[in-house]
Order: structure tokens, then sequence, then C-alpha cells
């Protein structure tokens, strides 16, 4: 996936395969890059990206691929790793380095890579490596010996829609079945990289796989309040005393009040101390008005009614924004 892995989730055993990517055009060229060096077209091959958008997942699946006609099977190692040592089995395999980023800070290692990649250029072994920056640059040209015969390719930060994407094959990795506003709130407003996509629906998935509805979708908001703290937009409690102040809540017979606190304890699992601060009240007094609300909630169609359209006023408010 652009890419971040669908099978981070899957069973260990299951193979990194090109199939399991999302091709994207934030990543299109490094799928490309890499396609051309698994099938032997080109010999020198350097992929570069940010951090966690599948450089790692890339570098699998021509490992994968490589494998249907190497013996040994080519296996991907940090850069770290072969320089002290990893390199010492058959060196007319192909070499799938990551994390080279890792040695190209320090002098001495720098010029050991330079000198080992020489080597291997001078011999046509086929090489490919991954280094996380955020695009190519000349730097990255004077590590590679004979740069003009190295092929690079570039993953790039997704933009909003193509994360959608990618958190819809995530879930579907997980077994989580996500609205399509939940979706699209988590791609528009969580910052940080695949990585962070991922635990954030790890951590969904150890509340249930279900997050389909309106209450879903404002549930997992609340569950995920740490996943968009970088996000400086984003505030669901201030996000529901908004909406709150225009919602008339007298058309089903009940309090804005009560029915604010229950939102955002029960319907938003938000804690009873941020819930009690957002309405300037003590804890004690945010409980008992939850409390109170759910009795009548439990009793009252008009009070289900109620939560259910304030609901989607508010995840209505967080797509728009």
């Amino acid at each position: 996936m652009n890419s971040i892995e669908a099978s981070e989730e899957t069973r260990a055993d299951s193979p990194r395969t090109f199939g399991s990517l999302a091709v994207l055009p934030s990543n299109v060229g490094a799928v490309e890059t890499a396609l051309h060096f698994a099938s032997g077209l080109n010999a020198f091959t350097a992929i570069v990206g940010p951090s966690g958008w599948g450089k790692t997942h890339i570098l699998e699946c021509v490992s994968e691929k490589l494998s249907q006609r190497w013996r040994p099977v080519p296996l991907v190692m940090s850069a770290t790793e072969w320089l002290a040592g990893g390199h010492s089995g058959d060196p007319s395999l192909p070499l799938l380095l990551d994390d080279v980023q890792e040695l190209t800070s320090r002098p001495r290692s720098r010029i050991q890579l330079r000198l080992g990649l020489e080597r291997r250029v001078r011999s046509g072994r086929p090489t490919m490596l991954a280094f996380t920056a955020a695009k190519k640059t000349r730097h990255l040209s004077a590590i590679l010996p004979c740069a003009k015969d190295w092929m690079i390719g570039a993953v790039s930060e997704p933009a909003p829609s193509e994360r959608m994407l990618i958190i819809a094959q995530l879930a579907d990795a997980q077994g989580l079945s996500l609205s399509s506003s939940l979706t699209r709130v988590i791609a528009h407003k969580m910052r940080g990289n695949g990585r962070t996509l991922v635990g954030a629906l790890r951590r969904l998935r150890l509340h249930g796989p279900l997050w389909n509805d309106v209450s879903g979708t404002l549930k997992a908001c609340g569950l995920l309040e740490p996943f968009f703290a970088d996000s400086g937009s984003w505030d669901l409690r201030g996000h529901v005393l908004s909406v709150a102040r225009g919602f008339d809540a007298s058309r089903f017979g009940v309090p804005i009040s009560d029915l604010v606190a229950f939102t955002m304890l029960r319907e938003a699992a938000l804690s009873e101390v941020d819930v009690a601060r957002s309405l300037s009240i003590e804890p004690g007094e945010a409980y008992a008005r939850c409390a109170r609300f759910e009795r009548q909630y439990k009793t009252s169609e008009n009070a289900l009614f109620a939560v259910r359209c304030f609901a989607e006023s508010v995840v209505e408010g967080l797509i728009s924004d």
C-alpha cells in the first residue's frame, strides 16, 4: 500500500507481494522501480521517501519476487547490519538494504558504504537500497557509485484522498468495518505516518470490529483522541459544545446539558475529568448529568432520537471542518 502494509496485521507467515500494494500516485514511481529490479531489468535501484510510508514493504515484496529464482532467498537487512558483517554470505545474491540513511551521516560509515557499493557495481551484482528522506537529493547521488547506472524511485507522503484508500485496506486486513465518515476523519485529521494509522486501527480493534455507523464513528473519534493530539485543529470536546449551541434539544423534550454530558461520556467515550473540564463543572456533576440522561435514554424514544440526531450533527461537523 503506499504504503502501509495491509499485511501489517495478517499472519506472520503471509508473504508480502506486489499484489498487496495499493499503487497510488504517491508511490507509483517507487513500485515501478522495484518491479524493474525484481524482474532483472535494472541491476542497481534505490527508493527514497519519508519514514513510515512503505519502503520496507516494497523491499520485502522484491524479496518475495526474487525468491522465485534465487536460492537462498535474498532477504532485507538494514544497512548497518550489512556493514557490520551481514554481507558475509554469498556476495553474488541480490542485496536489499533498508535504512541506508543511517550510515550517510557518519563519515567513516559513509566511506565504507560507498566502497562496498562500488565493489558490487563493478561486479554487476544486483543491489537495491532504501533511504528515508523527504525527497531525492544531491547527497543521495553522491553516495551511489556510477550514479547514472541507478534507477531511483520516490515515495511521497500520500494526500488525504490516498490515505482513505490506505486506511480502508488496513482496516480490511485487520477485520475492521469502518464507516466512510470515520475513514474520512482519520485521513484528513490524523497526523503522523503509516505507523500512526496502524496504531490507531489496532486500538480500535481492541474494542471491537464494527465502527460503521454514526455511534461507532463518534466513539472511535473519542478512543483515538491520543492519535489526533498532533493535529492543531482537533478538539472533539470543543466541537461537541459548538454543535450543542445550535442544537434544539427541546423538540425532543430533553435538557441539552444532560444530552451533551451523555454524548461525551457514553457516545464518545471521553473521560469524566476531561468532560467536566470542558463543561466547567466537577467530575461528579458530569457523571450525574450523564446518569440522569441515561435513565431517560433507556425508556424514551425521544431521548434515543435526540442522541442519534445530535451524534449525526457532531459527525457531520467533523467531516466538514
